[in-house]
């Protein structure tokens, strides 16, 4: 399958999808986000109608001119896996968030085997810098975040960024990532409000413009390495 040049999303697993997949297909300049999953609580049964089972894996993704390349919003049983992410024009490569108000994420989250290259960017009249990845608990916890085997190349901000939000992203873990070239930021930052832990293995950050790892002061957030 080939998307180009829309207004909004690409494709949106929204309100209680699930047991999806969109693989082996090609993105070009979304006004939203390219793929997405949005688990919305406004559903007729939220123990039944929940994004869950979803899965993206071996797509490409090239200058979203809006939002991110892969954003997942809540629910369950999710998997980003081998998918190349360009040239983000304001967002995220990949964002884990729980605004828009979803149902909570829960589980198993993984990212694994992409390559992110030029991505993140500022937004909301430059007032928010985000990194390549991005979790973003704005309310919700993001719980089993499993990030490996992934090469983040020449990013606009931050490599890996954990945003300041009302929910803790705790025991991430992250495995086997290149970080290289962090063009106006750092490797990983967790930001002054962030909460959680993140525990590294196998991770080689360099030539960041900021520190490798960076934790904002106030930042409750914790790096294991």
């Amino acid at each position: 399958m080939r998307i180009r040049n829309t207004y909004a999303d690409g494709v949106n697993f929204a309100n209680g999808t699930r047991d999806s997949t969109v693989y082996n297909s090609s993105f070009r300049n979304t006004g939203d986000d390219a793929l997405a999953v949005w688990a919305s609580k406004y559903v007729k049964d939220t123990s039944v109608d929940v994004g869950r089972d979803n899965h993206f894996r071996n797509n490409s993704v090239q200058l979203p001119w809006r939002a991110n390349g892969i954003a997942m919003y809540g629910g369950y049983g999710k998997t980003i896996e081998n998918n190349v992410i360009s040239d983000t024009m304001n967002y995220p490569g990949i964002m884990l968030a729980t605004d828009h108000d979803p149902l909570p994420f829960s589980g198993q989250t993984l990212i694994a085997g992409n390559a992110l290259h030029r991505t993140g960017g500022a937004f909301w009249g430059e007032a928010q810098e985000f990194g390549a990845i991005t979790l973003f608990a704005q309310g919700h916890d993001i719980p089993g975040v499993t990030i490996r085997d992934t090469e983040i190349l020449d990013s606009t901000y931050d490599g890996i960024q954990f945003k300041t939000g009302g929910g803790a992203m705790p025991d991430v873990k992250i495995g086997n990532v290149r970080i290289d070239k962090s063009n106006n930021g750092s490797g990983i930052l967790a930001m002054g409000g962030a909460r959680g832990s993140a525990t590294l293995s196998d991770v080689a950050i360099t030539d960041s413009a900021e520190d490798d790892i960076r934790l904002e002061p106030g930042s409750q957030f914790k790096i294991n390495q």
